[in-house]
């Protein structure tokens, strides 16, 4: 698969003030020397290039074409760069790349790439600007193969298309494949595809200059960068697929995980499905071995997780919800979860403020501050038994010697405990729901719900200031918790 053409600009040679700028006027007049250079089909092309690196390791290239390079009045820039078949070798490590094009870059990322060409190489202490900066139509890399001691990887495309004031249009990465060693495991793994288009990439501005290792710094910028936003449409759709992972005998697969982001009306509603998530073990192989013998227990020789998720961003009334959320863990159990959370936007404002200066162990006032705003009108979750409550039973049962209906009335006479041990008032209510839901849920297995049903929206603020004041009476009795099995 090719990345795209290679631009041939007006047919005109390249201007000799351009083509020294990016220290092709003469071989060896930055870090490339050349054996010939002939304009051809709207091209300048150098054959036999020999890059020099900084650790004085050679990369050769079969050609270079650089096409339209030209003066403009923001500094020299080019239709399109393309450099093929790349190779190094430097003692038992090699790599080749059959092709790298860059296709009409703006004038910041094409002095970044002079730079790169010069004796002198890139000036770390200059001012490169954000990502935001810089522009380009394409940026490629195919067919590339790359052996050493730790192992080997293959690619066959990488590609970044329309990169445009902070937003990208396409991204893809085609048949990704390698092995190697981690910890004394081997590891293997393969990547057929991942692709996404309309991505927006603004926020990334806000990780320049920062120490990663400064938790306040990078959570500040996770805040001002909007990633944490689900009010922002950061993507118009993503596909991953075909993944497969080989640890030392355990076998990790995904078919696929793709979501698609619209803008409504009222928001942004995000439907994302994950399909065919598999671990299994090959038995034969140590790792693999000790983790199938655990699973076993429960009857399991692997374990297959699908899922679908979708959720409304609603900006006009401020709430979060969800319209299908399920995680199902196939011959097992399945999660599903309705919430409906409002004073999003709110809060994010309020902690885009706050997060600047409050302190590393923030005070119960200053965190009633930032979560004054968010408010809980509702939130379901439910468990749903698909054979695993008996399949945990009969293993518990095997351990003790005992029977799956011994181990459900020993678990049942425990959690029956807990209601002596609770405070009377709503919390011994509480607890005897919740030990009534659970005794049924493991005597009949079905739905376990555990759902949160105000009778008027609950502050989050409201709810932490009961709890800090062990107000355990009005705090439940805000949220009107309800817990039931089916």
């Amino acid at each position: 698969m090719r990345a795209g053409g290679l631009a041939r600009g007006d047919g005109a040679a390249p201007d000799a003030d351009a083509l020294a700028y990016f220290h092709l006027g003469e071989s060896g007049e930055g870090r490339v020397s050349f054996g010939s250079s002939a304009f051809e089909r709207g091209a300048q092309v150098f054959t036999d290039v020999v890059f020099e690196g900084e650790d004085g390791v050679e990369l050769r290239a079969q050609s270079l074409r650089l096409a339209g390079a030209r003066e403009t009045s923001e500094g020299a820039v080019f239709d399109a760069l393309e450099i093929a078949g790349l190779s190094a070798e430097d003692g038992a490590d090699t790599f080749t790349i059959d092709r790298v094009l860059v296709e009409q870059p703006n004038a910041l990322l094409a002095s970044l790439i002079a730079q790169m060409l010069s004796a002198e190489g890139v000036d770390e202490d200059a001012d490169w600007g954000k990502l935001s900066d810089y522009a380009f139509d394409t940026l490629a890399l195919e067919g590339l193969q790359a052996r050493g001691d730790g192992g080997e990887v293959a690619l066959e495309t990488l590609r970044f298309s329309a990169l445009r004031q902070g937003g990208l249009g396409g991204f893809a990465l085609e048949d990704l494949a390698g092995s190697g060693e981690a910890d004394g495991s081997g590891v293997a793994f393969t990547l057929a595809s991942w692709r996404a288009s309309g991505l927006d990439l603004s926020g990334v501005d806000s990780f320049a200059d920062i120490e990663i290792d400064d938790e306040q710094a990078v959570q500040r910028a996770i805040t001002e960068s909007g990633f944490n936003d689900p009010f922002r449409k950061r993507y118009d759709s993503y596909d991953l697929s075909g993944v497969d992972i080989d640890v030392d005998g355990v076998l990790i697969s995904l078919d696929s995980v793709s979501g698609e982001a619209r803008q409504t009306r009222v928001g942004v509603e995000t439907d994302e499905t994950l399909r065919g998530l598999t671990v299994a073990f090959d038995d034969s192989r140590e790792l693999g071995a000790q983790a199938l013998a655990g699973l076993a227990l429960l009857g399991y020789d692997r374990i297959e997780i699908n899922g679908e998720f979708v959720a409304l961003a609603d900006q006009v009334n401020d709430r979060l919800t969800t319209d299908a959320y399920s995680l199902r863990a196939e011959d097992a159990l399945a999660l599903e979860l309705d919430y409906d959370i409002g004073g999003v936007q709110s809060y994010l404002r309020t902690a885009t403020k706050l997060g600047m200066n409050m302190s590393a162990n923030p005070s119960p006032d200053e965190l009633a501050a930032l979560f004054g705003p968010l408010v809980v009108n509702g939130f379901e979750l439910r468990l749903i038994d698909d054979s695993f409550v008996d399949r945990a039973l009969q293993a518990t049962a095997a351990s003790q010697g005992s029977t799956p209906e011994q181990v459900r009335e020993q678990m049942v006479a425990v959690m029956a405990i807990g209601t002596l041990m609770a405070p009377p008032g709503p919390a011994q209510v509480l607890v005897a729901d919740a030990i009534t839901a659970a005794s049924k849920f493991l005597e009949t297995p079905g739905t376990l719900t555990i759902a949160i049903e105000p009778a008027e929206p609950v502050s989050v603020a409201a709810l932490m200031a009961a709890f800090e004041a062990e107000d355990y009476d009005q705090a439940l009795g805000m949220m009107n918790i309800r817990i039931e099995a089916e």
